[in-house]
């Protein structure tokens, strides 16, 4: 399922993150804009959270094909996306304390909590994808996936 098939008009993006948090098999199409968007990380945490934080309930859930460069793959890249969460996270902590913390809605809240938990876990998480075989092409994982597809 795919949000853009799966939400309609007026319909609760983060009910359907929420469904894929706790979905037994996820294709996760890695790329830079995906470690990048918050609701992309929302979904990969709620994996992570859902399998108990333990790489050998975590991975079997997850189909991984990266478009990721190499070198997105070693320690300091992985802890450079850490770094982005660490921002997005000072950024609206100051944000937050400028106004005072009665400005901030509860999702305010909850996203500052949220992106504790990116900048927390996603090198580990990264550091498992880059430890696994990966599929060479989409076409493999699709064939991987759904069988032999036909034209």
């Amino acid at each position: 399922m795919r949000d853009k098939d799966q939400v309609g008009l007026g319909e609760s993006i983060s009910a359907f993150m929420q469904r894929i948090g706790v979905a037994d098999h996820v294709i996760v199409i890695l790329s830079e804009k995906y470690l990048h968007s918050p609701f992309c990380m929302f979904e990969l945490f709620d994996l992570w959270r859902t399998s108990r934080i333990e790489k050998e309930r975590f991975l079997p859930r997850i189909k991984l094909y990266s478009l990721l460069e190499r070198s997105a793959w070693k320690a300091a890249s992985r802890v450079r996306t850490a770094g982005h969460w660490r921002r997005e996270r000072d950024d609206l902590a100051a944000a937050i304390d400028e106004a005072g913390v009665l400005a901030a809605s509860e999702q305010d809240l909850r996203d500052l909590k949220l992106m504790d938990q990116f900048y927390s876990h996603v090198s580990e998480i990264l550091a498992l994808f880059a430890d696994i075989v990966q599929f060479a092409s989409i076409e493999q994982l699709a064939a991987h996936c759904f069988g032999e597809i036909k034209d």
